[in-house]
């Protein structure tokens, strides 16, 4: 969000959250919900419809999804084998605690 806000000013996002007042920043919150970026706005559409398919074909023994696990990783896309491997590595430590104690 502060990404959007310091473009948006031309500044940087140190300035803009020194300068943005906590209401202001709730109505942002507010109107991106209501009105998300363009690539998020599709990205949603796309998970719904998959969701939706899956949820018509789903059977009792299925795995049981949610909406989030069809929406696409945008940043995940962007990065390189190294960092995926990087990122899957944390994801795994945060889900068993247990093991990486």
């Amino acid at each position: 969000m502060w990404f959007h806000i310091a473009d948006s000013r031309g500044l940087s996002i140190y300035e803009v959250m020194e300068q943005t007042t906590h209401y202001e920043y709730q109505m942002r919150l507010l109107y991106y919900r209501q009105y998300p970026p363009m690539h998020e706005h599709i990205n949603n559409i796309g998970a719904n419809i998959a969701y939706t398919v899956y949820q018509c074909n789903a059977t009792k023994k299925s795995k049981k999804l949610n909406f989030e696990d069809f929406k696409l990783n945008y940043i995940r896309a962007s990065m390189n084998d190294e960092e995926k491997m990087l990122d899957d590595f944390e994801r795994f430590e945060k889900a068993n605690p247990k093991l990486f104690r």
